[in-house]
């Protein structure tokens, strides 16, 4: 927030499931016509809504078995969260974006598989350490895409930014590893590729190439 109590960005995630399925998707596009557009209208007239993509789930739980593979959950929950955004601009003229987080994790699965399956908890949903530094990579890269001095990558990646983690793992669960650097810088790097088709300089090995 602003030091005049304006508002600079507004995060929006939906339940997973609920962008992949027209009836689901329907409800939350009424409750944005009818509540939190009218309000993000109303509000300082620079706020940008930026929606949380999430991820597909790393297997088919939570009754998602209808949403049928990694990649065509993914390419429900894309196609949902680019109408929420679309619905906010045209409608409210609110300035409105998605961060690619469940497209970056599905060019994990597509090309990393093995570091794909360290995004995701025990419970095959909620993120790991992993996911939870892929997602912010991710909202790094869509806050910084339209600098006007230039696009910022993510920074180097250090196991204290998880010092002072609000939460990490639920009491009596096994305690997850961090990512490596190598493993952090590769999410890093993905992150980066799917927000601005791009990558940059790295001494990392396991860098995604252009795709």
């Amino acid at each position: 927030a602003r030091e005049d109590k304006t508002w600079d960005y507004c995060i929006i995630n939906d339940f997973t499931q609920g962008p992949t399925r027209e009836e689901s998707r329907n409800v939350s596009i009424a409750i944005l016509r009818e509540h939190y557009g009218p309000l993000l209208a109303s509000s300082n007239k620079n706020i940008k809504v930026i929606f949380f993509q999430t991820p597909a789930y790393r297997k088919p739980v939570k009754d998602s078995e209808d949403l049928g593979s990694v990649a065509d959950f993914s390419e429900r929950l894309m196609e949902g969260y680019q109408a929420y955004s679309n619905l906010l601009r045209a409608e409210f003229e609110v300035e409105s974006t998605v961060a690619p987080v469940g497209q970056a994790s599905l060019w994990l699965y597509e090309n990393n598989r093995k570091l794909w399956e360290k995004l995701f908890f025990e419970d095959d949903f909620h993120p790991s350490p992993h996911g939870t530094w892929l997602s912010a990579c991710v909202f790094w890269c869509t806050i910084h895409a339209e600098d006007g001095d230039g696009r910022k990558p993510p920074p180097q990646y250090q196991q204290a930014f998880f010092d002072r983690a609000r939460y990490t793992m639920p009491d009596h669960s096994p305690t997850l590893p961090l990512p490596t650097e190598d493993e952090a810088e590769a999410l890093r790097q993905c992150a980066i590729l799917v927000c601005w088709g791009e990558t940059q300089e790295s001494s990392c090995d396991n860098k995604p190439s252009k795709l």
